[in-house]
């Protein structure tokens, strides 16, 4: 939504944030290992070896299947589970600083079958984590894959990478007009009393919530799979309190969820903390359908049409004419660099011909880089006069798109998040997170927050990166003070950028002493 945060060098902000500038994160989190493998039913029925997949004699033998977690896996099952690593690897006895960390209901391979010696508060030891780092073995983690947390996570709880691994939305959202958040089915009474506190038709939403119903549609939402285990008979969240509802889904916070279910009649949302929300009390958005382009067969400079079609021109005798064609704000098209003013407009030629006024467009251009850049190093140039991003590997741009800073405009040093500005200036990136849910609040977010915003990635605290999945209004100031991105764009830098996610990881920072993506914000 805005800018995002972290407590210190290496240590996310979790679910806090300023309003003006909330890119902050949630709690971390990953994937469970595999069930154990049951018995082939051919062998056991005495079949072939053809049958059984065994190598014929002369036939090229099957290549081996490594497992992908020998040692099996640590899920983080309460609040946060951080990935530690000495600050220096030539002292491992020094310093320890906050690499990364796993969210609740998701694991990581183990490197070592046996715990990492105790060090500090951590009395029990550690576990040694793919691909590197510790992960202290105290409340917050177990290695039983059937731990009620995991497999309710993993279950109902699940994101929906699990199955795509490629796909650029982690779960489905939806616009809260205010609802309850419950730890279990509430029976119809107990529902109908709890909405009492709730309005019926609320209220208008001020400036602060500007394009948060952008992609908001009235319909309702359809069930997607059954009613979860954890709720049958009268079952709760295996992260639930002692009462019925763990918390209120402020109106204008966003939320959510993979599993939509049918119950009593009524249509109920599971969201990824595991709880359960009343469908007809949000409103889902439709998926962004934005994104920038790959250069290679376009070269810079590049021109998008702002917010709506815009005609294309041609200019003759010293006048401009529309040419009857328009250039659609989902596709840029390449400019030649020419430019001509006709009756005190500026125009801007395209490669073949034909010229665009300025001011309906945003031009991505080639900047030289900076003198930090050695070799092949990444980098991310956003303009915050054209509203567009342009990434680097070392001298050669590789992407370009359009993305949305603070509506207050710029500031440099400090400044203030209240403002809603964006920084200028150059920053190395230093954390970076899958998803995470930002919030004003301090502590466990209240009053209101946005649910997992996807590929987010920390350049100057509070501020970062992100994919923005409520609106689509790129190439114009909109944000509190992050860039927002497209989340497709936020996609493909988030795997671009250094460093790079390990599998299973919800977050990481550089480790010590490593060179990270710059990230460039100029005019």
């Amino acid at each position: 939504m805005n800018g995002g945060g972290k407590r210190g060098a290496r240590a996310p902000i979790i679910a806090v944030l300023a309003l003006a500038s909330s890119c902050s994160a949630e709690t971390p989190q990953l994937a469970p290992s595999s069930p154990p493998a049951l018995a082939d039913p051919a062998v056991a029925r005495g079949a072939a070896p053809a049958e059984r997949g065994e190598t014929a004699v002369g036939a090229e033998p099957a290549p081996a299947v490594t497992d992908p977690a020998p040692f099996g896996k640590v899920y983080s099952v309460r609040y946060i589970s951080w990935v530690w690593a000495p600050r220096d690897p030539e002292k491992p006895r020094g310093k320890w600083v906050k690499l990364g960390f796993i969210r609740t209901g998701y694991g990581v391979p183990l490197r070592e079958p046996e715990l990492a010696p105790p060090r500090g508060t951590c009395r029990k030891g550690y576990y040694a984590v793919e691909p590197r780092g510790f992960v202290c073995a105290d409340g917050t983690t177990t290695q039983d894959a059937n731990h009620p947390v995991v497999r309710a996570m993993q279950g109902a709880g699940k994101d929906l990478l699990a199955d795509d691994p490629s796909a650029v939305f982690p779960y489905h959202y939806a616009f809260s007009i205010g609802a309850p958040m419950y730890d279990r089915l509430p029976t119809q009474e107990q529902h109908r009393l709890v909405m009492m506190r709730f309005r019926e038709r609320p209220l208008k939403l001020g400036d602060w919530a500007r394009g948060f119903q952008d992609l908001a549609d009235a319909g309702p939402i359809e069930p997607n799979g059954p009613m979860p285990d954890f709720l049958a008979e009268g079952g709760k969240s295996p992260l639930a309190g002692d009462n019925l509802v763990r918390k209120n889904l402020p109106h204008g916070s966003m939320v959510s969820y993979s599993r939509a279910f049918e119950a009593d009649g009524r249509v109920w949302l599971v969201t990824p903390d595991l709880t359960v929300v009343p469908a007809d009390r949000v409103r889902p958005y439709r998926p962004s359908t934005f994104q920038g382009v790959e250069l290679g067969k376009l070269e810079l400079p590049l021109a998008w049409a702002r917010k709506q079609p815009r005609d294309l021109y041609r200019i003759l005798a010293g006048e401009a004419e529309p040419s009857g064609e328009q250039l659609s704000p989902e596709a840029p098209i390449e400019l030649s660099g020419e430019e001509q003013k006709v009756h005190g407009d500026r125009y801007v030629k395209t490669r073949d011909g034909r010229w665009l006024r300025h001011d309906h467009v945003r031009i991505a251009r080639r900047v030289k880089p900076p003198s930090a850049i050695q070799g092949e190093r990444t980098w991310i140039y956003l303009s915050l006069i054209e509203y567009t991003l342009v990434a680097y590997r070392g001298a050669t741009p590789v992407y370009a798109t359009l993305h949305a800073p603070g509506r207050g405009g710029t500031h440099r040093g400090k400044g203030s998040v209240r403002n809603y500005t964006t920084p200028l200036g150059a920053f190395p990136l230093n954390w970076k997170e899958r998803w995470g849910t930002m919030s004003p609040d301090p502590g466990a977010p209240t009053s209101f927050w946005i649910s997992d915003v996807m590929w987010t990635q920390y350049f100057k605290q509070p501020y970062a990166l992100h994919g923005a999945y409520w609106h689509e209004s790129f190439g114009e100031r909109m944000s509190a003070g992050c860039p927002n991105l497209a989340p497709r764009d936020a996609r493909w830098l988030f795997d671009f950028s250094e460093p790079k996610l390990p599998d299973g990881w919800q977050g990481i920072s550089p480790a010590p002493g490593a060179e990270s993506t710059l990230i460039v914000l100029g005019s």
